[in-house]
């Protein structure tokens, strides 16, 4: 019974093993596109917001301006009423 455990616990850590070596073998080959903002572009006095996520939160499928992300900033602004300003960044 303890070898069928420990012979488990190895089968385990082997597959999070070669998993992790697969994945950072895969993410030499694919090259970052990470969006920047740049620093006169931000607002000091702004309610900063970035959404972070996949096809969903980038609006995939949706017109411009019409993604649900869209729709939190314009919510937001209005609650706020402007003040402060809201500053969403979309990085879905």
């Amino acid at each position: 019974m303890a070898r069928r455990f420990l012979f488990g616990l190895w089968v385990l850590f082997a597959s999070a093993l070669l998993l992790e070596l697969a994945l950072r073998m895969g993410a030499a080959f694919v090259e970052e596109d990470v969006p920047s903002v740049e620093v006169s572009e931000v607002d000091e006095k702004a309610i900063r917001v970035v959404a972070l996520g996949d096809s969903w939160v980038a609006g995939a499928e949706a017109p411009d301006g019409q993604g649900f992300i869209d729709h939190i900033g314009r919510e937001l602004s209005g609650q706020l009423h402007g003040t402060p300003p809201v500053q969403l960044t979309n990085l879905g």
